[in-house]
């Protein structure tokens, strides 16, 4: 078991469980009917575990298949125990279409074709006429490749939206960019070449891609009825090459500055000899760099100008495109029918000033003179009934026991 593998499965909490683990790994020696939600428990939990290793690459390494169901016991084992009823978690994803076998070739679908005309009627008369019990058959795992179909389409759907994003101009691209867009949509570097085959394959089958193959390499267009034609291809053949020269000058690079270092240790063991002679092959290989950069940079202006008569032609056709929608949506709206429907606004535009401003006019409801002598008299009314009405104070305690002193007084004398 992988490092990887062993890692994922310690973190799962169902993995810790010895108890648990006891019953995932027990065969299923019950029936789906006899205890219907224990059988579906322990399938779910490893359909989960095989579906979410695979996109993980963490069985075989690829992404989209199980390459040999035979060894998932060996790889899911645990402490030397290894699960029994893979066989049937197998038996059932097929028959839910959760896996399928990997077609090979013309074979596989003679097979298939007898399977469906041949075989299958057969066994559906004998399974009429002889009915076997569910629990005598015992599922085995095959030494066949087990395709997740909902993977594939999931990674090509990601992969052709990445493509459509990327590819906006020329359409065009090599299988390398195509691997690269794969991996892009993955998230990862992808360790099997045949999973890059099954999106392609996945991709051809659904009319996404047109391919056309030139000089033992593959040309990729995207979802193009109208194929790829001669003049792609040579474009495609000029950025090849324009590759293959950009490869060619940091090798040309790299070996320059591995002569100069020769060159400088040559010297450093006083062998003016080689030093000198490293020193002219560095001198000599530079200059054939030099051409070569120039032959690169011619390239890329090629390629440059013919990427902007591209897109110029693209921007021609959206302004005729316009022009014709344009045209359309102006048909029979004159000139001097413009200049009437406008005369007309304008004078609808002066009529509905003239309304406004007639309702804003004040309407006079009483003689305004009146008004003001009624709002005087109120105002002197008011003014009255505020006037403060003054009484007489009220002599305080102490100015009373003053007067009474002063009333005793009198009374003695």
């Amino acid at each position: 078991m992988s490092g990887a593998l062993q890692s994922y499965l310690d973190s799962l909490p169902q993995w810790k469980d010895d108890e648990h683990v006891r019953s995932l790994f027990a065969a299923f020696t019950l029936s789906k009917q006899q205890n219907p939600e224990l059988w579906e428990a322990r399938y779910r939990f490893w359909r989960d575990l095989l579906l979410e290793c695979t996109k993980r690459q963490l069985l075989g390494g690829s992404c989209l298949r199980i390459t040999d169901p035979t060894a998932l016991p060996a790889l899911l084992s645990r402490n030397r125990s290894t699960p029994l009823g893979l066989a049937t978690v197998v038996d059932q994803m097929t028959r839910e279409h959760v896996v399928e076998p990997r077609d090979n070739g013309l074979d596989s679908f003679l097979a298939r074709f007898a399977r469906l005309t041949v075989l299958r009627p057969v066994n559906v008369a004998w399974d009429y006429l002889f009915p076997s019990n569910e629990e005598e058959t015992h599922p085995v795992l095959k030494k066949e490749e087990l395709l997740f179909p909902e993977l594939i389409k999931e990674l090509a759907d990601k992969t052709l939206a990445l493509a459509e994003e990327r590819v906006k101009i020329f359409r065009c691209f090599s299988w390398k960019d195509f691997t690269s867009l794969v991996e892009q949509a993955y998230g990862s570097k992808i360790r099997d070449e045949e999973d890059f085959e099954l999106i392609f394959t996945h991709l051809l089958k659904k009319q996404k891609l047109t391919v056309r193959s030139s000089n033992d390499s593959r040309i990729i267009k995207i979802d193009d009825k109208l194929g790829i034609s001669e003049e792609e291809v040579k474009i495609m053949q000029m950025k090849e090459f324009h590759g293959v020269l950009d490869t060619q000058l940091h090798e040309l690079a790299g070996r320059i500055d591995s002569a100069k270092k020769a060159a400088v240790s040559a010297l450093g063991r006083k062998d003016r000899t080689l030093a000198i002679h490293e020193l002219k092959r560095s001198k000599a290989i530079e200059q054939y760099r030099n051409q070569r950069l120039e032959a690169f940079s011619t390239l890329q202006t090629i390629l440059l100008k013919i990427e902007a008569a591209q897109s110029d032609s693209q921007l021609f056709s959206a302004f005729k495109l316009g022009e014709s929608v344009l045209r359309k949506v102006l048909a029979g709206n004159a000139v001097e029918e413009a200049d009437n429907t406008m005369l007309s606004l304008e004078e609808l535009i002066a009529e509905q000033r003239e309304l406004s401003a007639a309702l804003s006019v004040p309407i006079v409801v009483a003689d305004e003179a009146g008004l003001e002598n009624e709002l005087e008299d109120l105002l002197v009314q008011k003014r009255l009934s505020e006037q403060e009405i003054i009484f007489p104070s009220v002599p305080k305690e102490e100015e009373k026991q003053e007067v009474t002193k002063d009333f005793s007084k009198l009374e003695y004398a």
